[in-house]
Order: C-alpha cells, then sequence, then structure tokens
C-alpha cells in the first residue's frame, strides 16, 4: 500500500497516522480485549516513537495534552484505539523532549540543602574499605577503576588459587559498572549491594551474590563455566546471555533480553526463560512464575533511560527517591494510587522530573533537605 503523505503542521496529523496505520493493520477492533491489545502494541511501538520523533511538534503536542489532563485521574491509554496516540505519543517522546524544550513555570518548593553525597564503596575480601569515587587504581586487589565509573578486571592479574570475593556498595543516586575477569559486563543500580568473584579463572564456575538492588548482566559465552547469579533462595545459572536482575522489592524479577537462562527457588521448583520472558519469585510465599514482558522498560536504566509503565505514584515516587538520593512523604493514601506513563532521562534533574508530573497533575511537591513530600495540589 502505498503510504499517504502526513501533514505535521495539521492539528489532526496524529489522526491521519493512526487512520493509515489502521486501514493497513485492520485495527478497529470489535471488543473490549482486542481494543487493550492494541493499545499495548502501540504503547510499546518503538518503532513507531523513533519514526515520528522527529516531526513532532513537542511544544505544541505536549500543551495540548497538558490541557487534556488537568484534574487528578488515572493517566492511561484506555479505552479509545483511534486516540491512543494522542497520549502515548506525547507522554512516551513528548516528556522527553520536555524537560530540553519546555522547562516548566512551576517551581518545586526547595528548603536548605546541607546534604553530603554518599559514596560508592568497595569493600575488600578482608573487609576494608576503599572509596571508588576518589580512587583510580585499587592496589592489592588487580582492578582498575576508570573514568566512566567502571571497575574493571580484564587486564589484571590474579594470583590467589582460591576463591577471592570483593562486595560493590552502590548508594542512592550513583550507579557504578564491572567488567569481570572473562569480560562479563555488570551494569549495577542505585541502592544496590553486590558480592562478585574476582578471580573466575581459579574455579569451576562464576559466582555472582546480588544481595540487593538491581543489575544488569551481559554474560561472555563459556559452556564449561556456567554463570550463576544468587539471591538469597533463587539462582540465575546461564552459559552467555544478557539479563536483569532487579531485587528491591520482595518480589525478584527477573528479565531475559537475550540467550537463555534457568531460574531455580529450589530443587524442584525451576523454569527456563526464553528472550522477552520474565520470572517473578515471590521471597514470601515462595512461588515463582514467568510471563511475557516488554523487555526495554525493565532494562533502560543501564542506558540513562527511565521508563514507567502505567506505574502508580507510589511505585514511581520510590524510584525517584532512589535515582536522586531521597526519601519519599506522602501525604494522601489516594493520591498514592493514581497512574502515570513515559519516558525521563536519568541525566534530567529531580526538579524537572517532579516539575514535569506536576503540571499534568494534581500533585504538588516539596522539596526538604533529602525528602520529597507529595501531596493533592490546591491549584487548578
Amino acid at each position: 500500500m502505498k503510504r499517504k503523505q502526513v501533514d505535521f503542521n495539521s492539528k489532526k496529523w496524529i489522526h491521519d497516522i493512526l487512520e493509515e496505520q489502521s486501514s493497513e493493520e485492520h485495527l478497529f477492533p470489535t471488543n473490549d480485549s482486542e481494543i487493550l491489545n492494541k493499545e499495548k502494541k502501540w504503547f510499546n511501538d518503538t518503532r513507531l516513537k523513533a519514526l515520528f520523533a522527529n516531526k513532532i511538534d513537542e511544544k505544541a503536542a505536549w500543551l495540548q495534552t497538558q490541557n487534556k489532563h488537568r484534574a487528578p485521574r488515572i493517566i492511561t491509554l484506555k479505552p479509545f484505539l483511534k486516540y491512543a496516540a494522542i497520549l502515548a505519543i506525547p507522554l512516551l517522546i513528548g516528556s522527553v523532549f520536555f524537560f530540553k524544550y519546555n522547562p516548566s513555570k512551576t517551581n518545586i518548593a526547595l528548603a536548605q540543602n546541607t546534604y553530603q553525597p554518599k559514596k560508592v564503596t568497595l569493600i575488600l575480601q578482608d573487609g576494608s574499605n576503599v572509596d571508588l569515587g576518589q580512587t583510580k587504581n585499587v592496589t592489592g586487589l588487580s582492578g582498575l577503576v576508570n573514568q566512566d565509573s567502571t571497575l574493571d578486571y580484564t587486564s589484571t592479574e590474579n594470583i590467589a588459587n582460591s576463591p577471592v570475593f570483593n562486595t560493590l556498595v552502590v548508594p542512592k543516586g550513583f550507579d557504578y559498572k564491572l567488567v569481570l575477569e572473562d569480560s562479563t559486563q555488570v551494569w549495577v543500580n542505585a541502592d544496590t549491594r553486590i558480592r562478585y568473584q574476582v578471580n573466575l579463572s581459579k574455579t569451576d564456575t562464576r559466582e555472582i551474590y546480588l544481595e540487593s538492588g538491581e543489575a544488569y548482566f551481559k554474560v561472555t559465552k563459556n559452556p564449561k563455566k556456567p554463570f550463576i547469579v544468587h539471591h538469597g533462595n533463587m539462582n540465575v545459572q546461564v552459559l552467555g546471555t544478557s539479563f536483569n536482575v532487579n531485587a528491591y522489592s520482595n518480589t525478584i524479577q527477573t528479565t531475559l533480553e537475550e540467550g537463555k537462562v534457568k531460574v531455580s527457588a529450589g530443587s524442584d521448583n525451576n523454569l527456563i526463560l526464553s528472550p522477552g520472558q520474565q520470572a517473578n519469585f515471590n521471597k514470601n510465599n515462595g512461588l515463582l512464575q514467568k510471563q511475557e514482558v516488554d523487555v526495554y522498560s525493565f532494562v533502560s536504566w543501564k542506558e540513562g533511560v527511565i521508563v514507567f509503565n502505567n506505574e502508580t505514584t507510589a511505585e514511581f515516587m520510590e524510584r525517584v527517591g532512589r535515582l536522586y538520593d531521597y526519601d519519599i512523604q506522602i501525604k494522601d493514601e489516594e493520591i498514592k494510587q493514581w497512574h502515570y506513563s513515559g519516558i525521563v532521562k536519568k541525566s534530567s534533574s529531580v526538579t524537572d522530573v517532579l516539575n514535569m508530573i506536576q503540571d499534568i497533575s494534581k500533585l504538588k511537591f516539596t522539596i526538604k533537605e533529602r525528602s520529597i513530600v507529595v501531596e493533592k495540589s490546591t491549584g487548578n
């Protein structure tokens, strides 16, 4: 089918795009289940975002969306598919450009800040601590700290014959990267503690202990030496693959991007993941389940992008607090359940992120020292 020329100066350009797509893919279903499935497809269509991102009048699109969503409500993509893109494109693309092109006129209330930043710390096997923010070379460890917040072991020598484990502690407001002896790469998210083997060449397996937090692994293939990530009673075993483990809550999420992994929680409680699948292990009841997911929204953090997909205020603000090192105080139980979807860059300041949310919702944010107070706005 010949593609129709879209006039991006027209106020109804998004409808033209959607109508064209509809005629090609028969996007107007007759039942609610089909509508929701199609909405999910549009919401996660990165091809669409990439195709039209540079065509959008960001300011006009954002203002149009902003004016439509002043009331305290769930911001989501239902119930009409034809209008889904009006929300999806400004929220998924416009919110990113918003920080660049549309600085907010609303100011977040700020109190005096005397906070001293925490430090990324390496705990050596002998119990001594190394401040990685102040150290470029770690002597006696066979590790090198470079300028990209990376601890690299690939060009070093390890003389110990028995396993040597070090622990990396990354506080809120930071992230870090490990490159292990076998060239396996590990992206370590904020508020994470991970214990890893330094001299992988000395053992038959490669062992990592994610004690808390989140990490993304890109494992170097070695069929003779399994790579195992432990968290409590749950283990993830691979030969060579890319996956993410999120252990911030009582439900441990293992999301597979490439390859194949085995997730186990006991001798008779295990499952195999294929790319695009996620294992969820409940530490309270021992239940282990898997589901199909949009992988990018779970792994984009390592690329400096935070995707929040229909998350509640409580869930989203917990991530903001972890990312920027703030405690969160939500004053009203009702607003904890309001939902939001969008994309923000980790390089954006906390005030930019909060101003964006404040401008499209009935929320008010106040920053006091290292706390963000969230309450209902009394304005229009």
